[in-house]
C-alpha cells in the first residue's frame, strides 16, 4: 500500500500507512468488538495529529468512528466509503458494490442510508471470495476475476453505472492490476480517491474552508475533550 499510495500523492507529500495492533478475528461480526477496534483507530488519529500529519485517511469501507474522529482531531478525516459514494454520484447515476461478504454488505448498505444516498444505490450481486485470500491476488488476480466478473457484469446490465469495492484491499488488488472498468462502468480506486481528497481538503483548510462545527456537527473544545478522556479513559 505504501508504494502505491506514494505514487499517487503529489510531489512533496508522503503517505504513511498505520494499522491497529490488536485484532479479534470476529470483530466484523459484533458491534462491541468493532467498537473496541475503533478505539485504536481514534488513538492513532490523535497521535498522528500530534506527530504533525495533516490528514487522516481510513482505507476501510466500514468508515470506522466516522463521527468520533471528527470530534477528536482538527485535521481532515477522509473515509473510504463516504468518499467513494460521493465520487460515484459524480461519475454516474447509480452505483453498486463489488462485495464478497454478506454481513459486511448489509452494514455498508446501512451506512449508505445514513449518508442519505440510498436512492443512488443499485442492486448488488455478491460474489464468492475469502477475505484472507486477497493478498495473493496481487500477483495473480485471475481467480478473483473469475469469481467477481460475472457479478460485476450482471450489476452493470441491471443499471449500475459505477462499481465500488467494499474493501480497501480488494480495491488495491484491482487498481494495482489496472482493472478499471466493467462494460463501461468505472471501478473506483478507493486508495487514489482517499489520497487526492485528503490533499484537496488540506488545501481548502489552508484557504479557510473547514468542516461544520454546529448543530449535528458540533465539535468539543480541546479542554472538554481532555476532560472527557480523563473521565472515561483515565488519560
Amino acid at each position: 500500500m505504501r508504494e502505491y499510495s506514494n505514487k499517487i500523492c503529489r510531489e512533496g507529500n508522503e503517505v504513511v500507512p498505520h494499522g491497529v495492533t490488536r485484532r479479534h478475528e470476529e470483530r466484523r461480526l459484533y458491534a462491541y468488538f468493532a467498537r473496541l477496534n475503533e478505539e485504536q483507530v481514534i488513538e492513532n488519529a490523535i497521535q498522528a495529529e500530534k506527530d504533525g500529519y495533516e490528514a487522516f485517511c481510513i482505507n476501510c469501507a466500514s468508515d470506522v468512528a466516522r463521527r468520533e474522529l471528527k470530534d477528536v482531531v482538527d485535521m481532515p478525516v477522509v473515509q473510504l466509503l463516504e468518499t467513494s459514494l460521493h465520487f460515484a454520484c459524480m461519475l454516474g447515476k447509480k452505483f453498486a458494490f463489488l462485495a464478497y461478504e454478506k454481513r459486511g454488505l448489509l452494514k455498508i448498505i446501512e451506512i449508505v442510508r445514513e449518508y442519505g444516498l440510498s436512492e443512488c444505490m443499485s442492486q448488488t450481486v455478491p460474489f464468492e471470495c475469502v477475505h484472507t485470500d486477497l493478498p495473493k491476488y496481487f500477483e495473480d488476480p485471475n481467480p478473483l476475476l473469475e469469481a467477481m466478473m460475472p457479478s460485476a457484469e450482471k450489476m452493470v446490465e441491471e443499471g449500475a453505472e459505477v462499481l465500488i469495492p467494499t474493501c480497501g484491499c480488494l480495491s488495491l488488488v484491482l487498481s494495482t492490476n489496472n482493472i478499471r472498468r466493467v462494460k463501461g462502468a468505472p471501478i473506483l480506486d478507493g486508495t487514489a480517491l482517499l489520497i487526492k481528497t485528503a490533499e484537496m481538503l488540506v488545501d481548502l483548510k489552508k484557504m479557510g474552508l473547514e468542516r461544520s462545527t454546529t448543530n449535528l456537527s458540533l465539535k468539543p473544545t480541546k479542554e472538554k475533550l481532555a476532560e472527557a478522556r480523563k473521565i472515561y479513559l483515565g488519560l
